[in-house]
């Protein structure tokens, strides 16, 4: 760092007097860089404890690994995992990443070591007004306010920062300045234009070029000295190279020309753009919004593409072929990354641009090949979306959507870093949780929402966010992001709400979220001896909920809070989690059950404990609680763990393919036989129709009949392309991990539940093996191998029980030789596994 911008040195300043923040700038300003210092300062200075809280999964372990390359404390990551370490052991650490989840489960679990916390980093802190994460945030946030803990919230879109500052008494820092141009750009069909938005017209492109390559333009020129330094400032790598640069300048003075730049002389290519009447009618139009910026207008540079586009999918061609075209002439390396709204649509544009990078050679400007040799090498377990992408990663083409196993996530992320990969065509789910710049963002501006049931049009916020991926901070001169428009009416509504649009308000939800509010007030209650109902109302008005109730008028959310509050007062009482006792001034007051502080202390909502605790007083009521997980028993958890929200919330994607979801169950007899008690007779006619007349009950039952088939073949040791091929892309890798992560965690849960109402140990045993099994996918008889043996994972452990090695007996009277030719093992795995095996018979013994 060599030095701060304004608003970095206003912000530091304010946070190491301990103010609480609101950082408001765009994504690659250095916003990030006020909450390092402040943390860091205070962590060494003080001793303070510090908490980061991030919206994503991906994002704790992505900001963790900067903090860890980049400064000396210890930082640890947490993100919701239940083998994660105990929460009581995570005060070894000084600065703590953790999703905003965890951060909950931390406040209600309050461990001593909360006390030391000084200071609570919130990225992405406009999530407050976020469906899913954004009540979760309310409740945290809340709670860290009644300790007095300085708070810095940072955000890149977000239009009311001031409601949020004001409900934190926050000193609130806003910036503009964003270190890399973003020109806005509109691909205009009918003429075959691009209409550019320009925010600063004064600040000119350029680009330092050879003389081969500059005397191919008219625009090219000789540099001086300064300008070269100022352009390639980036590119000089080496500290010597600048100063020996810096000394001559100072020698010689800045008006000396570069007469030999490397391989030639060095000379600059400016890059610059006309005007026609429709800029000028847009300026004029939207006059007072533009603040300095200007429209501009320019073709497409294409050569091989000589027809029109039609289509979306045509405009994104030769967006792309523009794009390399222009990479050359200027002699960068730029990258496209391209925004789609479904899995399906990615996987089909991934395809048709491989073709077209393979059918124009486009593919040689990447070294594509090195990603497919990455993913063959590494992912163990493939599956048909496994073979699309290593194809189409030959030809400098990828796809990313959640759908994708981690692994397969993590080479395509890190191979566009590294420039192997052109162009990326990926779901929002990337904007969401990964920095992944590229030169070139092109944005899709309609996407399916599954509450409405049709496409509805992009929020500015999320175009924005997306938008704010374009161009590399350190590489690129500017960025660009494209929307694509078929006629003039379109191209002016993206120019209103997009171009010059603000982001909408964060709304916060958490008082229209019922399971939210109940685990709330449960939480609350658990936290003391007992609550009053005055006392619960009281907490959720300090909510940023009711705050911006109060400030926008909004009486009728203030009513829904409270009836909502009152509701999981009763809800809570009739499942007996909480209970009622007197209070000191004999009016009503709370307490929780054993059961209500388990379910805490889990982090589990009671909705989602429901369904594990309906099977429980089932097994009780028809005298199934023996003390044994039988197969019928083991299904049936199977069921009740799939019928949980956190699992649905994944298994609702297996109903997008759902042909293929009635065909596998009503081929399913073990599963169908054993849950016959839990299925209603007339369900069956959804199979004779083919789901033609599904009403939203079954839907989500047969959503979760596919949980438990998947589940159960999952444990069974079933590969993972022959569970998951009928449902890709709608279901894959990507979701089966999830699937697997919160069916293994809802399994532990079971356990303990089970353990709070008594039931016989050994089925509590059984219960957690069986969690076990699902985090491993692997059947009982190897957990031994891949809990204990280092290097042996669920598919080798497969590999030996098909070879017949599937005991210790077998593997310890095997030869090395014999273990040698299993797949996957070598030689120190084999005498890995042998002696492993020699040991554990003996211990027995």
């Amino acid at each position: 760092i060599v030095y701060l911008r304004p608003f970095q040195y206003r912000a530091i300043k304010k946070g190491l007097q301990k103010k609480s923040l609101i950082v408001v700038a765009p994504t690659g300003s250095g916003k990030t860089l006020v909450g390092e210092i402040v943390a860091i300062t205070r962590i060494l200075r003080e001793g303070i404890k510090v908490l980061y809280l991030t919206p994503y999964r991906a994002l704790s372990e992505e900001i963790a690994k900067t903090f860890r390359h980049r400064y000396r404390v210890k930082v640890g990551v947490a993100t919701g995992d239940y083998r994660d370490q105990p929460i009581s052991l995570l005060g070894t650490y000084d600065l703590l990443v953790v999703t905003y989840e965890k951060a909950d489960h931390i406040l209600r679990e309050a461990p001593k070591w909360l006390d030391s916390v000084g200071l609570v980093i919130v990225d992405e802190i406009h999530s407050l007004g976020d469906k899913s994460r954004g009540s979760t945030l309310d409740m945290v946030l809340t709670v860290l306010k009644e300790k007095n803990i300085q708070i810095i919230g940072l955000s890149a879109t977000i239009s009311n920062p001031e409601d949020i500052s004001d409900w934190l008494n926050a000193v609130l820092i806003i910036s503009k300045h964003r270190p890399v141009k973003l020109l806005e750009c509109i691909y205009y069909l009918p003429t075959n234009e691009i209409i550019i938005y320009d925010p600063n017209p004064s600040i000119i492109e350029k680009y330092v070029v050879t003389p081969e390559k500059a005397s191919e333009s008219r625009s090219a020129r000789k540099t001086t000295l300064e300008e070269y330094i100022d352009i390639r400032r980036e590119d000089l790598k080496s500290s010597e190279t600048t100063e020996s640069i810096q000394t001559l300048q100072k020698l010689l003075g800045c008006d000396i020309e570069i007469i030999s730049v490397e391989e030639g002389f060095g000379q600059i290519l400016e890059r610059r753009f006309s005007k026609n009447e429709f800029c000028t009618y847009l300026e004029d139009k939207y006059s007072k919004q533009l603040k300095g910026g200007s429209f501009f207008v320019r073709r497409p540079y294409t050569k091989k593409i000589k027809h029109k586009p039609k289509s979306f999918m045509d405009s994104l061609l030769v967006l792309i072929e523009d794009t390399f075209n222009e990479m050359s002439e200027y002699g960068q390396r730029w990258q496209v990354l391209i925004f789609r709204s479904s899995r399906l649509l990615t996987q089909r544009t991934a395809q048709r641009v491989a073709m077209f990078m393979r059918t124009h050679h486009y593919y040689e400007l990447f070294d594509g090949n090195l990603v497919a040799q990455e993913l063959e090498r590494k992912v163990t377990e493939k599956t048909n979306l496994t073979e699309l992408l290593i194809e189409l990663s030959k030809w400098g083409v990828a796809f990313h959507h959640s759908g994708l196993s981690r692994i397969e996530r993590e080479i395509i992320e890190n191979s566009f870093r590294r420039g192997l990969i052109g162009v990326l065509v990926a779901t929002p789910t990337l904007a969401a949780g990964v920095n992944l710049p590229a030169r070139r963002v092109i944005i899709e501006e309609k996407y399916y929402d599954p509450e409405i049931g049709s496409r509805v049009e992009l929020s500015t916020a999320d175009y924005k966010q997306r938008g704010g991926r374009a161009g590399r901070p350190g590489y690129d001169v500017v960025g660009e992001v494209f929307l694509i428009a078929k006629n003039r009416d379109t191209l002016e509504r993206f120019v209103e709400k997009y171009v010059l649009g603000k982001a909408e308000e964060a709304k916060p939800i958490s008082g229209y979220v019922i399971p939210v509010v109940y685990s709330q007030v449960l939480a609350l209650i658990v936290s003391k001896s007992k609550l009053s109902q005055r006392d619960l109302l009281d907490f959720f008005d300090k909510t940023f909920f009711a705050h911006y109730a109060r400030i926008h008028g909004d009486y009728y959310g203030l009513s829904i809070l409270k009836s909502n509050i009152l509701g999981a007062i009763d809800y809570l009482k009739k499942t007996d989690l909480i209970q009622e006792v007197p209070c000191n001034d004999s009016s009503k007051c709370f307490r929780s059950t054993a059961l209500g502080k388990k379910l805490t202390y889990l982090y589990l909502k009671p909705t989602s404990a429901k369904p594990i605790l309906d099977l429980f007083r089932y097994w009780e009521a028809s005298s199934s609680a023996e003390a044994s997980l039988n197969g019928r028993k083991e299904i049936e958890l199977l069921f009740a763990i799939s019928a949980a929200p956190e699992s649905l919330v994944v298994l609702r994607r297996l109903l997008g393919k759902l042909n293929s979801l009635i065909e596998t169950i009503s081929s399913e007899t073990l599963i169908i036989n054993e849950l016959n008690a839990f299925i209603p007779a007339e369900f069956w006619q959804i199979i004779e129709y083919k789901g033609r007349f599904l009403s939203a009950e079954d839907e989500e039952l047969l959503a979760i009949l596919g949980g438990t088939y998947i589940l159960h073949r999952w444990i069974q040791g079933e590969p993972v392309g022959n569970i998951l091929n009928p449902f890709l892309p709608n279901f894959g890798p990507g979701d089966l991990n999830e699937l697997t992560r919160v069916a293994s965690w809802l399994a532990y849960c079971a356990a303990e539940l089970g353990a709070t109402l008594g039931l016989p140990l050994t089925l509590i045993e059984q219960i957690k093996k069986l969690a076990r099994r699902i985090h491993h996918g692997v059947p009982e008889e190897l957990l031994l191998f891949v809990e204990n043996v280092e290097g042996i994972g669920r598919t080798r452990a497969l590999a030996l029980k098909k070879a017949g090695l599937d005991t210790l007996e077998k593997i310890a009277t095997a030869s090395l030789s014999e273990l040698k030719r299993v797949e996957g093992i070598g030689d120190v795995l084999a005498e890995r596994l042998k002696a492993f095996a020699k040991t554990y018979l003996s211990m027995r013994k």
